[in-house]
């Protein structure tokens, strides 16, 4: 399939919020679209477009159903092409590349400000205080590893801070106290090897690169209002901390190490590099992004939830979409990560949800095990999650239709295949 010219008069609709046809990309020549979604809470991390701008890359290139309404607001003209010749323009032109991932940053970084909308009154703090919050919380709750990197870059940072002695103390005594911090990873070849529990990076420090998973796990955490929220757990072949090489702003996360991993991070004259010689990587990067930041939409969707036993499972739901797992299915999928995990990423705590945690660990359909979670029937559990949003308030059905299956990403081990070549590149 080609590329399309067409014209949209003014009121008429290229797509509607949930359409599962959405392998197209647009790109406006003239007039101007506007995005709208059904819950209205959301709408504000939209905005029109106009020439030249570039939009439903995110579910094309995520093969998940469409995240928003794109109306002409004027009689306009778009090119349409699919999502394969759309890599392959990325491919050919970096400047194009990293116009869109500065997209992915400039959306991502809207959600995040949405879904911690509460913490923003931390936000305008320095970035040193900043530091040194985080580095207490982990320090106060026996996290000596993460708290040492913490204050070991609050110093390198902010040498003449006013937390330099403090910092300087806290360091000492954890030290004293037999723990060593752990600053840089073992360096094998073009990769770098990192020891379960090693901090990767901290929120709010610079960073130059991202990273990709060769082997293991990492968590991805973020310090709220004095507490951790799991924002994700990656796998081989995930990506993570681009965001700090398409923008000049702060890393908005802390990346942990969850069990030992081998990353391959990768700098921003590096990617320009890969984004030409690599398609199969390029296009991981792409897909991978653009499941992210869809599935933060749904996340940020999902935060409205009242009711936290609504939230366990509207997020499973979410999480099964995710990994491309139909939800009509009634094979056994598993999870890599476990209760605990699932309360952090949900915000929810045993003292305030207690009921609905026994409530959700009498499922018989679920089973949990360290650092796993065992779905028997999605298709079960997708029921429960519509009757618990019906019964949460929040929506109506034509609001919670769900999203279909779509075909598989590329496979991992052709990813990691590609990571062996990255040498040469």
């Amino acid at each position: 399939m080609k590329e399309k010219q067409s014209t949209f008069r003014k009121g008429s609709y290229l797509y509607i919020e949930g359409d599962e046809d959405a392998d197209q990309v647009f790109i406006i020549i003239q007039g101007r679209i506007h995005f709208s979604n059904n819950n209205e809470n959301i709408k504000i991390a939209h905005r029109d477009a106009g020439p030249g701008e570039i939009f439903g890359f995110i579910s094309a290139l995520s093969l998940k159903p469409r995240m928003e309404s794109a109306l002409a607001a004027e009689d306009t003209t778009v090119v349409s092409l699919p999502s394969s010749t759309f890599l392959s323009n990325l491919h050919s032109n970096p400047d194009l590349a990293f116009k869109v991932l500065n997209y992915f940053a400039d959306f991502l970084r809207q959600y995040d400000d949405l879904i911690f909308a509460d913490n923003c009154t931390e936000d305008l703090l320095p970035l040193e205080t900043r530091l040194h919050k985080t580095g207490l919380y982990y320090y106060k709750e026996s996290q000596y590893q993460i708290s040492l990197y913490i204050f070991n870059r609050l110093l390198q940072l902010f040498p003449n801070c006013q937390y330099v002695d403090s910092g300087r103390d806290l360091i000492l005594e954890m030290e004293n106290a037999g723990t060593r911090s752990i600053l840089e990873p073992i360096h094998e070849g073009i990769y770098n090897v990192y020891a379960d529990n090693q901090a990767i990076f901290c929120e709010d420090e610079p960073g130059e690169e991202l990273f990709i998973i060769k082997e293991g796990k990492v968590k991805i955490v973020k310090y709220q209002q004095n507490t951790e929220i799991m924002l994700s757990v990656l796998k081989e072949g995930d990506i993570f901390g681009e965001l700090a090489i398409v923008s000049a702003k702060p890393r908005n996360a802390t990346a942990i190490s969850f069990g030992k991993s081998v990353l391959l991070p990768i700098n921003k004259d590096a990617l320009g590099k890969l984004i030409q010689k690599s398609p199969p990587i390029l296009k991981r990067i792409f897909s991978a992004l653009s499941q992210r930041l869809w599935f933060t939409h749904i996340r940020l969707d999902s935060k409205l939830y009242q009711q936290a036993i609504t939230r366990f499972y509207a997020f499973l739901e979410n999480k099964l979409v995710e990994e491309n797992i139909s939800i009509q299915t009634d094979k056994t999928c598993t999870f890599k990560f476990g209760i605990d995990e699932l309360l952090k990423m949900t915000g929810a705590s045993q003292a305030r949800d207690g009921h609905a945690i026994e409530e959700l660990l009498k499922d018989s359909n679920l089973k949990f095990n360290f650092g796993q979670i065992i779905i028997t029937k999605p298709l079960i559990l997708s029921q429960k999650a519509q009757y618990y949003r019906s019964r949460d308030g929040l929506y109506s059905d034509h609001e919670t239709s769900a999203p279909h299956q779509c075909e598989d990403t590329p496979e991992t081990d052709e990813i990691l295949s590609e990571l062996d070549n990255f040498e040469d590149i």
